[in-house]
């Protein structure tokens, strides 16, 4: 994919990953076919699920929403670090350090 094809991909995903939850859930067919596609990484998609999941008051799938600084509760928690590490993200507790978080 070219770069302004990429960054353009890119721009759609954070205007739908910042927007109402209504547009969210409209766009996550969308943004789930440019991770099929290879033009999105699929962290993208698994910030907008969790964030689509929280902002509908459920529990998230990959722990990556932190809501008024603390972890906001993940569905199943003990596999969480599987579920990153099959789309590519580090594990749960690296990426909390980030945010000084444990």
């Amino acid at each position: 994919m070219g770069t302004i094809l990429a960054t353009s991909v890119k721009v759609f995903w954070a205007f739908i990953q910042h927007n109402e939850k209504e547009q969210m859930a409209y766009y996550f067919r969308y943004i789930e076919g440019l991770v099929q596609s290879g033009d999105l990484h699929p962290e993208r998609l698994a910030l907008l699920t969790d964030r689509l999941l929280v902002f509908n008051d459920y529990k998230q799938v990959y722990g990556s929403q932190i809501v008024n600084g603390e972890l906001h509760p993940i569905e199943n928690p003990d596999s969480v670090d599987y579920r990153r590490l099959e789309i590519g993200l580090e594990p749960l507790s690296e990426y909390l350090e980030r945010f000084d978080l444990e």
